[in-house]
């Protein structure tokens, strides 16, 4: 498989070389969720059903920005924190933050998306780089002697897991009722 495992949660690990893009896909492990989407897959039209995606896809991005602004991972976890050197790099290119992943703000502006892939949703970071910071690196820097520390930013949150059922009970319902196809 092209996928390297990320953790044993929900994620899968996949970088696309020719375009420096960290993506991940998200494997919902729960057995209810499995059922709600064959569920949806069933009974919902295409456009319906990729209607829902783009809606969990939406909320994913909107949560990943959250938990990047607020330092901490998908688990909870806080990142870890930026090393000294690494604070005066940037203190020498004006950027006086301390604040891991935040020091131009392109990962927020611009760099978190998602896209429909094969019936299903991938969550992508196209910061050069990305892989690095999501899964850490050995060997890093000009001279090859940095390490990084793993900072996962990509991933689905329990919340996020509560937030996708109710995405999927909302639009299930609305097909029952007709509202929907």
């Amino acid at each position: 498989s092209r996928f390297q495992a990320l953790t044993a949660r929900h994620l899968k690990y996949s970088n696309v070389p020719e375009s420096n893009m960290s993506v991940v896909t998200i494997e919902i492990e729960s057995t209810r969720a499995q059922a709600m989407l064959r569920q949806m897959v069933n009974v919902c039209s295409d456009s319906t059903l990729n209607g829902a995606l783009r809606a969990i896809g939406e909320m994913l991005v909107l949560t990943t920005r959250e938990r990047i602004q607020g330092g901490i991972s998908p688990d909870g976890a806080p990142f870890a924190p930026l090393s000294p050197v690494t604070l005066e790099i940037r203190r020498k290119r004006g950027r006086m933050g301390s604040k891991p992943l935040m020091d131009t703000e392109e990962l927020l502006r611009s760099g978190i998306s998602y896209r429909l892939i094969d019936g299903g949703l991938a969550l992508v970071a196209s910061r050069q780089g990305a892989p690095a910071v999501q899964l850490g690196a050995t060997g890093a820097g000009r001279g090859r002697k940095v390490t990084i520390p793993a900072r996962p930013f990509l991933g689905v949150s329990d919340g996020d897991l509560e937030e996708i059922d109710n995405i999927i009970l909302n639009v299930l319902s609305r097909v029952r009722s007709g509202d929907l196809s």
